[in-house]
């Protein structure tokens, strides 16, 4: 029986394992985890166990996994508000907290550079070596730019996107990224995205083109540092993930947008 096309995307970024203010194996944390942040770190663990039961419903059985750059904080700027500064550590928690909900092809696309170095390529091998349905780049492992064909339209998903902007123009700054893509793309004569994924900004956002498409930014998993105003203008922490469900849609017809956003309850 010929193998059923993907159904669904699930678009995760900027899990940031490593961190203080992001995910953490529990038994690691209780065994040699800092003080600093332990609310928050217990706060985003529930909230991961939450998004992984609410998965399923969303995305179906039949789907492609992106993980859309920084899933490890790695080290930088001195390396201050650290769990662990192993690199080899964040890789096996980043490992570990993303394997429930991978099923079927995942597509690993780098992150910024301080934070990975090139360590996605040596995330996507090892998911790779213990059985995960890992697609290669062209030029190594991890993309720089992922482009994935689901419903006949062409998803491009990358990374890097600058900072959203003011909370009233965030739309407006995805939405002026996909128009310049696109011309990009027709200009050079190659296929342009009907849909652009971006994310690092560590707030959602969904746009409809300009010069037509649409454009979704992710939510982060971690929480705001002293450096995540470089990336964002967040001032109340927020998790979450989306799916891109086209298992009611008619043939490049564009996906119902499915998110699962929690902000952080209490300012603390």
């Amino acid at each position: 029986m010929p193998k059923q096309k993907p159904q669904s995307i699930v678009l995760l970024s900027d899990q940031h394992v490593g961190s203080v203010w992001a995910w953490a194996p529990k038994k690691d944390d209780d065994r040699d985890g800092r003080e600093h942040a332990r609310w928050f770190r217990d706060w985003v663990r529930k909230q991961w166990d939450e998004f992984c039961d609410w998965l399923p419903a969303a995305a179906g059985d039949n789907y492609i996994t992106v993980l859309n750059g920084d899933l490890i904080e790695g080290v930088h700027h001195g390396g201050h508000e650290l769990l662990s500064k192993s690199w080899a550590a964040q890789c096996r928690w980043a490992k570990e907290m993303l394997a429930p909900v991978i099923r079927g092809p995942v597509y690993i696309v780098k992150g910024t550079e301080c934070h990975t170095h090139d360590d996605e390529d040596e995330i996507a091998a090892a998911m790779a070596g213990v059985g995960f349905g890992v697609v290669r780049s062209a030029h190594g492992i991890a993309h720089d730019c992922a482009r994935i064909e689901v419903n006949g339209l062409m998803h491009w998903i990358r990374h890097h996107s600058g900072v959203p902007g003011r909370r009233w123009t965030a739309e407006g700054a995805v939405a002026n990224h996909l128009a310049d893509v696109r011309i990009d793309a027709m200009t050079a004569g190659h296929r342009p995205p009907d849909v652009l994924c971006v994310a690092h900004g560590h707030q959602f956002s969904e746009a409809q083109g300009q010069c037509g498409g649409m454009a979704i930014r992710t939510p982060s998993w971690k929480g705001i540092d002293r450096y995540t105003h470089k990336a964002s203008r967040a001032e109340v922490p927020c998790v979450g993930g989306v799916v891109l469900d086209y298992r009611q849609c008619q043939p490049k017809e564009f996906p119902h947008v499915r998110k699962w956003i929690k902000h952080l309850e209490e300012a603390k």
